[in-house]
């Protein structure tokens, strides 16, 4: 028995739902009822003619363009209309005036559902009313994907439950795997996931060009034959989907393919969403933590606890600054900054955690913060400060600066501990060199220089210690000031001067004693060494 979507909302389901657009389709005949969450206008692959679309609009729901671009897509394909369930929630219960305008003019109704109506809820007696026992059986499997996964969706149970229980209900053996090839949950055994998943890795831009428009293909993992499928929305791949062939029935693509993928698209969106807001909740902890933006110290360790960073045992920060991060960005070489994000980052969290679940890492821009319990017996700095080495050294070309606070008892104290390894990591750089591990105490005096440095009294004097030389260098087009520095650098060495300086070495020879005519004394003795090498640290910290 078929019924018009005018009869539909006279039922008892409908009641409190609302007609918002395409009142002129109201005598469209629903010969079939589905439910589908796709983003873009391949829609139409899954659609027949005459059929009721349920939906949440969760994958478009804030981008009125795309739902533009669905509801075209409905109309074109012959669907007879469409319900819209969650708008209270989603879309805060309204409809852009643009997608209202659209349906009047396709004489498409768009039905809003009453706030709290589920899918299943609305499907039930539909189905009841106007499908045979061949379409019944083929709309199990959207009934599954509309109740059990929307559901989940909705109550944020874990990814892997989902998955799990969607290979329950269909009985069949699938795995799931992210753009990496890591595998996010599969019905294998260790082993032969294993081999799964490396096959997945080594072919990943194979397995997505075999898969090309059609979205899946088969291909063959030891001798068995098994159907990969892409995880995809309107603008990216998110992942591949590997089912066993295993007597699958002939309209598997529709029956099984279409299904899974609209939910893993939904829910990988869901997944990365939740971890963004997490990861921006976490930092703004980090931020407040940096600058003590806290009431109490008590408060400030349960949002610790509440963000999974507690910081009642942190007693010493690790700074690690990725001095060329910046460089790849610009160079997009994208597949090195993922190494580095996906890799080194990984392993030195793997690291800090296997000597204290209480230790965690924060991740700014181009900085690491290590947030350490150094009070455990098993915990040695130098030794950990090897295999952050070793960690960090398997990126060829990374430059990077490691700093180190000094020990510190009270959580209070955390801003300073991370001024003091900002500080051992940037001014160590310039003075130890890149790809070190400094500690604050190496840098101290340097700092205090530093600060010295910006007092107007000390930079007159450093200029009256130069003035004679940079004078006669004015007059002459000489570069004797240039040579003297490079002289303290290389521990007075004329030798390594003159190479550093592209000179001959009695060229060096002769500057150095005209420098020491000009000054009347030595600086490359004692005590006058001393006062020189300050002025010029000085000066590098100026500019």
């Amino acid at each position: 028995m078929l019924i018009t979507v005018r009869q539909a909302l006279d039922m008892n389901v409908l009641k409190g739902s609302a007609l918002v657009a395409g009142e002129a389709g109201l005598d469209n005949q629903i010969k079939s009822v589905t439910v589908l969450e796709i983003a873009n206008k391949t829609i139409s692959r899954w659609l027949v003619d005459g059929q009721l679309l349920i939906s949440s609009f969760y994958a478009i729901y804030d981008d009125v363009n795309g739902q533009e671009e669905v509801i075209l897509e409905l109309a074109k394909s012959g669907c007879c209309a469409i319900i819209l369930c969650n708008v209270d929630w989603l879309m805060g219960g309204v409809i852009d005036p643009r997608i209202i305008k659209l349906c009047d003019e396709l004489e498409f109704p768009l039905i809003v559902a009453r706030a709290n109506l589920t899918y299943i809820e609305i499907m039930t007696p539909l189905i009841n009313i106007i499908a045979e026992d061949q379409l019944l059986a083929k709309q199990e499997i959207y009934k599954a994907v509309s109740t059990e996964f929307i559901d989940l969706v909705i109550n944020e149970e874990r990814v892997e439950r989902v998955l799990q229980k969607f290979n329950e209900r269909l009985q069949k053996n699938i795995s799931y795997y992210d753009l990496d090839g890591n595998c996010i949950y599969s019905y294998n055994d260790e082993n032969n996931r294993l081999q799964e998943e490396q096959y997945v890795i080594g072919n990943m831009n194979h397995i997505i060009n075999c898969c090309g428009q059609q979205g899946y293909c088969v291909q063959e993992i030891n001798n068995t034959k098994k159907i990969f499928a892409l995880i995809q929305t309107k603008r990216d791949v998110l992942g591949i989907i590997v089912i066993m062939d295993d007597g699958l029935p002939e309209d598997y693509e529709k029956a099984i393919i279409n299904p899974l993928v609209i939910a893993c698209s939904l829910l990988l969106r869901r997944k990365d969403r939740i971890e963004r807001y997490q990861d921006k909740i976490r930092q703004e902890f980090v931020t407040d933590l940096l600058i003590w933006n806290f009431p109490s110290e008590d408060s400030a360790k349960q949002r610790g606890i509440d963000n999974n960073c507690e910081i009642e045992d942190i007693n010493r920060l690790i700074l690690i600054n990725f001095n060329s991060l910046h460089i790849i960005g610009k160079t997009k070489e994208n597949g090195k900054y993922k190494m580095l994000e996906q890799n080194l980052i990984t392993q030195i969290i793997f690291t800090i955690k296997s000597y204290s679940n209480a230790n965690w890492a924060a991740v700014q821009s181009d900085i690491m913060i290590l947030f350490l319990n150094t009070k455990i017996k098993s915990f040695r700095i130098k030794e950990f400060c090897v295999q952050l080495t070793q960690i960090l050294s398997e990126m060829k070309g990374l430059s990077f600066s490691i700093g180190i606070s000094n020990l510190f008892y009270d959580a209070n104290e955390i801003p300073e501990a991370y001024t003091q390894a900002f500080n051992a990591a940037v001014i160590g750089r310039s003075h130890y060199g890149e790809c070190k591990i400094i500690f604050y105490d190496q840098v101290w005096f340097f700092q205090k220089l530093a600060e010295l440095g910006n007092l107007p009294d000390t930079q007159e004097a450093c200029n009256r210690f130069l003035e004679p030389i940079k004078t006669y260098d004015d007059l002459h087009k000489t570069e004797l000031l240039k040579t003297l520095e490079c002289m303290l650098q290389n521990q007075c060495n004329v030798q390594k001067t003159a190479t550093q300086l592209f000179a001959h070495k009695n060229t060096i020879i002769q500057r150095k004693e005209k420098i020491i005519s000009l000054l009347g004394f030595s600086p490359f003795e004692m005590p006058h060494l001393l006062n020189y090498l300050i002025v010029f640290d000085i000066y590098s910290f100026l500019n």
